[in-house]
């Protein structure tokens, strides 16, 4: 049965949905603005500490809470979380592997005069390589991983009352497991999500 996490206080809902669960995992619908783990020793909102307490009974008796596949604060979607260690260890494996296939649903900016494309460019830390006023953020470079995009359109549309009202909903699969990986790689394609506020266009 669907299972609904406790509502907080702050302005960051913890509400979120267990789609399925077995002895050895569980699969959560995380929403936007959560974080999926503690970043600031802050006791901020996250998606592990409300799963800790959900899954009290069996954290006290020898499980565990290890979410196998991590979404940015700002995505929605589903979530693996291993509730044993093996459960931990065989889905790294698997990770490793690209066994476990990943897909994310976007909206961009403009409309692609593609419908299908596969982006492949490295990433590094941009800070490592010149000026960056946010830590995390990425960039494409040689130094950087191998990383490996597929993108599809799934449906373009208008928006009235925006200054560039063309809008596109795209498909991405990644093959490489990169941090803002995505959120890079249709930036460097000229179609950046919309809202994306370190990779996308100003929105002042």
């Amino acid at each position: 049965m669907p299972a609904t996490a406790p509502k907080n206080t702050d302005n960051v809902s913890r509400d979120f949905k267990i789609v399925d669960e077995t002895d050895d995992y569980v699969v959560v619908n995380k929403p936007p603005f959560l974080l999926a783990h503690p970043t600031k020793p802050n006791g901020a909102a996250t998606l592990w500490k409300e799963l800790r307490e959900l899954l009290a009974f069996e954290v006290a008796n020898g499980g565990q809470v290890s979410i196998v596949n991590r979404l940015d604060r700002e995505t929605s979607g589903l979530v693996l979380v291993a509730k044993t260690t093996a459960a931990a260890r065989r889905f790294g494996i698997l990770m490793q592997q690209r066994r476990l296939k990943k897909e994310y649903l976007a909206i961009v900016w403009g409309w692609p005069n593609w419908e299908t494309r596969v982006v492949e460019a490295p990433l590094d830390r941009q800070g490592k390589h010149r000026r960056s006023a946010i830590w995390l953020k990425q960039t494409i470079h040689p130094a950087g991983a191998a990383a490996q995009t597929e993108f599809r359109v799934e449906r373009r549309f208008t928006k009235s009352g925006c200054g560039n009202n063309k809008f596109s909903l795209i498909r991405a699969v990644p093959l490489t497991g990169r941090t803002h990986q995505i959120r890079v790689h249709l930036t460097s394609a000229g179609y950046p999500i919309v809202g994306d506020k370190i990779y996308g266009p100003d929105e002042h």
